[in-house]
Order: structure tokens, then C-alpha cells, then sequence
């Protein structure tokens, strides 16, 4: 019933803040009621009608859409190993078996050989980089490929930096929001539980216009936007565990450095930088972390959440720089902490 009254009546949530306590309420007219048509064959015929849904179950890997025929594609893959969604779907799809059943046709299981989970990185990079290479084609010159991640392991980050470059794309922006069911048993038992996402934007190479940046500068730069968010998160009441800020500034990182470099270049640029990743992330909230200095420009906004409060107009001023810190490599091993 709930999904029937948000067709009618599409809305978006706004929060207010007053005295330490949190109200939302619905805000109505962003969008047009839906009243689109659904079309499960590609391409239609005789013609797509106006605000029409293509629908398919199959490969993302191998769509039958046009070459630069999208806009924007937004999804949200399996975060490594993290969660074994394929085996998990078997528990539901044993019930269907008991009944008539669209789904079942004749299978014993929902695994497939191209399905992207894997507890190979290597597997998991190449599996996702194929899906991702076809988001790469499919989309226009200026399309953007948006989608959500977060990992504890640092495997979990350099495939999907194998994955996103090896695809043609680069990263060029990213924004941690708090994820659903950050209170499951999961997490919550977990000694530092990750309860963040971070959205990732991606655009093709070619439409990158940025230059290729220098490791330590562009690990400063990533300190500087990791500890403004974080920040920011903080104020909203979020308490940052290690593994949530070492979420917040690998993402930065990633986006810093990923310009002009191939995927094998970013992977050995985000391994190298292990130890001052680790370091960072946990001065991260700390008082002596860099600020952000100025401004960013116009090819360097972030992605800003929907905050009532915060909807004022920024100042000009431009604040103080706060001297840097310099992280330098210790022989200290640090405990790789269980993925989430």
C-alpha cells in the first residue's frame, strides 16, 4: 500500500534539527506522480512511449541497449565478499519450488557463473569490471555511472579500483551517507562496525578533464575533504568508528589519485599508502587534522546531503589554513579487522 501511495504521491524526506532532537517530514511536488508504461522487450515497438521503463532480468554484462544511449546509471553492487546474496537467495527460491512458479524453470539453484560475488579478489575485479564496462558503453559522452561501496579490507578497495578504471571510468566524486540496518546484529556486535556507505560518481576517462596529481599532495587533499565530512557526520549525531573513517578517506583517496593513472597504478598507489591511510583515518576527528582550506571549485564540489539547517548561503571568507600533519610509516603492523 505504501509503494502504491508513493506512485501517486512522490515525496522526499526533510530533517530538522531542534535542541539535539531530529523531526522529518515529507516534502511533496519534487517529482510527477509516476504514470509511466513498462516495456520488457528492447527496443519497443513501434516506439518508446513518454516516461516508459524498460525492465529486464538477465546479464548486466551484456545488455541489448544502443551504444551512448543512457544518461545516468545508478546501482548498487555486491561489496565483495561481504554478503553472499546468491546463497541467500536460495532460501527463498527453495519456497517458490513448493507452488507454480515463473521463477523456477526447471533450476535447483539461483547461481550462476557470471553472478558478481566471489571470494576471489582478483575474480570479484574481473567480474565487476565486465558490468562496468558495458555501463561504459552504453553511456553517453557525459553520463555518469553512480553507485554505492564500502569495505573494511584493503582488497575490497583495490579491486574496485581495478574494476572501475579497467572499465574506461575514473572516479571524480564520492559522499558517505549512513547505511540501512546499521543496527543489525552483524554490525552492531562487530568490535568496529562499519555503519556508512560511501556514493561513488564516475564519469568515462575521456570526459576527465582533471591532471594526473602527485601521491602526497593528493593524499593531503583526501585528509582535508575526509575530515570536513566527517566532521559534518559527527554533528549529525553519527559516532565514526575507525572502519567508518578509514571508509570516508580510502573513498577520498581513491578520488584524488585516480585521474591519469591506470588501474594498476591506482592499486599500487592506494597499497602504498596503507600505513598513512590507517594513520589518518584514526587522527581523522582528532583537533589537529587539516582543515579544508578554501573554497572548492566548480569541477571539485561534493556531493552535499539534504540538511535543513545547512541551507544557508556559505561565506566568502576564506579560512585559515591549518598546518598539516605529516603521517609518516611505522614498523607497527595493524590488526586487519573482519569485513562486515
Amino acid at each position: 500500500m505504501r509503494a502504491i501511495e508513493y506512485q501517486s504521491a512522490p515525496f522526499e524526506l526533510e530533517i530538522e534539527r531542534t535542541k539535539g532532537n531530529r523531526k522529518g517530514s515529507r516534502v511533496f511536488g519534487g517529482s510527477a506522480p509516476f504514470t509511466g508504461h513498462v516495456e520488457t522487450k528492447w527496443p519497443p515497438s513501434p516506439k518508446l512511449a513518454s516516461r516508459a521503463i524498460y525492465l529486464s532480468c538477465g546479464s548486466s554484462a551484456s545488455t541489448n541497449l544502443p551504444d551512448a544511449s543512457v544518461d545516468l546509471v545508478v546501482t548498487d553492487p555486491p561489496f565483495f565478499d561481504n554478503v553472499h546474496y546468491s546463497e541467500l537467495a536460495d532460501f527463498f527460491f527453495a519456497w517458490q519450488q513448493l507452488g507454480p512458479s515463473p521463477f523456477v524453470d526447471k533450476r535447483m539453484t539461483t547461481r550462476h557463473a557470471e553472478e558478481v560475488q566471489d571470494t576471489s579478489a582478483a575474480q570479484f575485479a574481473a567480474k565487476l569490471r565486465a558490468v562496468f564496462a558495458e555501463c561504459c558503453r552504453v553511456l553517453r559522452k557525459d553520463g555518469l555511472l553512480v553507485f554505492t561501496y564500502h569495505h573494511s579490507r584493503m582488497d575490497g578497495w583495490t579491486s574496485l579500483a581495478d574494476a572501475v578504471v579497467g572499465a574506461g571510468f575514473s572516479l571524480v566524486n564520492c559522499h558517505p551517507v549512513k547505511s540501512e540496518m546499521s543496527v543489525a546484529a552483524p554490525k552492531s556486535q562487530a568490535k568496529e562496525p562499519i555503519q556508512l556507505d560511501v556514493v561513488l560518481v564516475c564519469r568515462k576517462q575521456t570526459a576527465d578533464i582533471r591532471k594526473r596529481a602527485d601521491t602526497k599532495i593528493a593524499f593531503q587533499r583526501a585528509v582535508e575533504h575526509a575530515t570536513s565530512k566527517a566532521n559534518r557526520l559527527k554533528e549529525c549525531g553519527l559516532a565514526l568508528s575507525v572502519n567508518d573513517r578509514r571508509v570516508i578517506l580510502i573513498s577520498q583517496f581513491l578520488v584524488q589519485t585516480c585521474a591519469e593513472r591506470s588501474a594498476e597504478q591506482l592499486s599500487d598507489a592506494l597499497s602504498s599508502s596503507l600505513t598513512d591511510l590507517d594513520l589518518a583515518a584514526m587522527r581523522l576527528l582528532e583537533s589537529r587534522a587539516p582543515q579544508p582550506a578554501k573554497p572548492a571549485k566548480q569541477d571539485e564540489k561534493q556531493l552535499a546531503l539534504l540538511d535543513k539547517k545547512r541551507t544557508k548561503r556559505p561565506s566568502t571568507e576564506t579560512k585559515q589554513i591549518a598546518t598539516p600533519i605529516s603521517y609518516r610509516r611505522t614498523r607497527r603492523s595493524l590488526h586487519q579487522r573482519p569485513a562486515l
